[in-house]
């Protein structure tokens, strides 16, 4: 993929973020998937506190397979508290919440949702990951 070492930069911009969005939506083969987290992989954590770049992290957990997706997953649930009281990372969350299959990946979620319970609680942002799990019981 030639758009592969600008990933980020299109990630962040107003202006590309929509047509890679739709790219996204296009890509079929596990290869082809593979190579665009890849290409995101070390930016990972800018974009979910990026209010364009969020869209592409959300975009990818809600068309991909969870295990291509593990990357981001681990990014997200190894930055829970931080990312979940942000006002652009809580998005995240929420899609990861209802897209999360993977018994594994549900009882790091909950494990993180238990230890930073009362600092989620009192976040606006924190509090709508704890409702968002109650709803899709994890």
């Amino acid at each position: 993929m030639q758009l592969s070492p600008h990933l980020y930069n299109v990630s962040i911009s107003k202006v590309g973020v929509y047509p890679l969005q739709s790219i996204i939506e296009q890509l079929k083969t596990i290869q082809e998937k593979v190579i665009l987290v890849n290409g995101i992989k070390s930016n990972i954590k800018e974009m979910l506190f990026d209010s364009t770049g969020i869209h592409i992290i959300e975009k990818v957990i809600s068309c991909f397979d969870e295990y291509i997706v593990l990357t981001i997953y681990d990014t997200i649930i190894s930055n829970f508290l931080l990312i979940a009281n942000n006002q652009n990372g809580y998005f995240c969350i929420k899609k990861m919440i209802h897209f999360i299959k993977e018994n594994y990946n549900i009882n790091r979620v909950m494990f993180e949702i238990s230890n930073n319970f009362s600092a989620l609680i009192s976040n606006r942002f924190g509090n709508i990951s704890i409702q968002t799990a109650i709803e899709v019981n994890i």
